[in-house]
């Protein structure tokens, strides 16, 4: 099994540090990836937060805290 967790912008904090949070306290031990693939394409214009793609800062910052929380993290976003 690997979990894996697409990355959104502007959604940090609001989605990815609970979802990890969770998975640090329900299976810490499971393989986890974190996805920076996202591209905004179709309505993602109409949503300022959405129209960008993950950034290193974005990446960087969840990755920090998903080994903060002992996450096993795989593979390079």
């Amino acid at each position: 099994v690997l979990i894996r967790h697409l990355l959104m912008p502007g959604h940090l904090d609001c989605c990815t540090r609970p979802v990890l949070a969770q998975i640090a306290e329900i299976c810490p031990e499971t393989p986890a990836n974190l996805m920076g693939q996202y591209r905004p394409f179709y309505k993602a214009q109409a949503r300022p937060e959405l129209n960008r793609r993950i950034d290193k800062v974005d990446l960087g910052h969840a990755r920090r805290l998903a080994l903060e929380l002992g996450l096993n993290l795989v593979g390079g976003g």
